[in-house]
């Protein structure tokens, strides 16, 4: 006597629940013995569901001689997401002044249309379009061009989040945000690094060369304390993690800076991530911060030279290294820009050569992304 069939969705992800209306009635007075009684019920999924698995549970009230009675169900539903959206790139590198460009790809997973809109959220000396809608048919994917456009002062790494709203059968829901890495390291030709490490992807092979670029460190090591231009050369392919402290793990990494004294050259000769020596050597001049410095070094055999301002300053024999790339190095807060770098054979061939005037020279570095 008195049968009562409820239903009811609760998601596995956060415990939203769906909701169940009957079709026809869900109670009965009486039940006879060996009888059966059903009822169909539409399940409301809101277009801003919690995607992911569901519990749906069915359960019956029921009262017999013994007294109010209960049994349930329990199967298992899946909602999937009302779209599928990307971002390819999501990260972009633009000079300062300079424009990129992404695109949007966004899928239609349900059996109706979709109405998505999109806008960027807002980013320092940073400009992406203003709010854009488009109609998603069923299953069908959309494209969409984002040009991003950094300003003339614009430095550093931001990401901008791309706000997604969908609407569908009357109903609005908030769609998520992709996150788009806008990192802006290119001005005047320069190339400007705030605690990035980066290797050319060329010269694993390379042997005796001639290093050059200049460098400009400011004074931002921790937290303004000194200032600090630091290059790698002859590094081995990493084997550390990419962006950590030691990064790429075995190589010889130079240190120009007003840290310890006016004018250091710190030398350190990593292996396999750990340091195997670091000794300094005195400048006869001081480093200041915000000038800038002609460097070069000079590795023949196991004869290691280094030139500031075309003065000799340093000589090492070191013969751990005979081969590898080049790269530059700022860790934590530490920042410098660097121009013209150059590496060429003793023969006078050049190896390898980027003015940073491009942003397709970022494409010729591991480390930046």
């Amino acid at each position: 006597r008195d049968v009562r069939l409820t239903l009811q969705g609760d998601s596995l992800t956060d415990q939203s629940p769906l909701r169940a209306t009957p079709v026809g009635a869900a109670t009965f007075a009486a039940v006879g013995p060996n009888r059966t009684v059903s009822v169909t019920w539409r399940v409301r999924v809101p277009l801003g569901a919690t995607p992911g698995r569901y519990d749906v549970v069915g359960r019956a009230t029921y009262r017999t001689e013994r007294g109010q009675q209960s049994a349930r169900t329990v199967v298992s539903s899946t909602v999937v997401a009302p779209i599928t959206a990307r971002l390819d790139p999501d990260h972009v590198t633009p000079a300062a002044g300079g424009t990129a460009t992404s695109t949007l790809t966004v899928t239609d997973n349900l059996d109706q249309p979709i109405g998505l809109s999109w806008a960027a959220g807002p980013a320092p000396n940073i400009t992406l379009p203003g709010p854009s809608t488009t109609l998603l048919r069923p299953g069908a994917t959309a494209t969409s061009a984002i040009t991003v456009a950094a300003g003339e002062d614009a430095l550093g790494v931001t990401t901008v989040p791309i706000h997604l709203r969908l609407q569908a059968a009357g109903q609005t829901a908030y769609g998520g945000a992709l996150g788009l890495t806008v990192s802006v390291l290119l001005k005047d030709g320069r190339l400007y690094l705030t605690g990035n490490k980066v290797l050319t992807k060329a010269g694993a092979a390379w042997a005796d060369y001639d290093l050059s670029f200049t460098a400009i460190p400011y004074q931002t090591g921790h937290s303004g304390q000194y200032a600090q231009a630091g290059w790698f050369f002859r590094a081995q392919d990493p084997t550390v993690a990419t962006g950590a402290w030691n990064w790429p793990g075995s190589g010889y990494l130079w240190l120009l800076s007003n840290s310890g004294g006016p004018g250091v050259l710190s030398k350190i000769v990593l292996v396999n991530g750990n340091i195997a020596s670091s000794t300094t050597t005195t400048l006869p001049f001081p480093i200041t911060a915000g000038t800038l410095y002609q460097l070069r070094t000079v590795v023949r055999g196991s004869t290691l030279q280094t030139y500031v301002n075309g003065t000799l300053v340093d000589t090492t024999t070191d013969s751990t290294f005979p081969t590898g790339r080049v790269g530059f190095r700022e860790d934590g807060d530490e920042s410098a820009s660097f121009g013209q770098l150059r590496v060429t054979a003793p023969d006078g061939q050049q190896l390898f050569d980027a003015d940073f005037t491009d942003p397709a020279d970022l494409g010729r570095f591991d480390g930046l992304s």
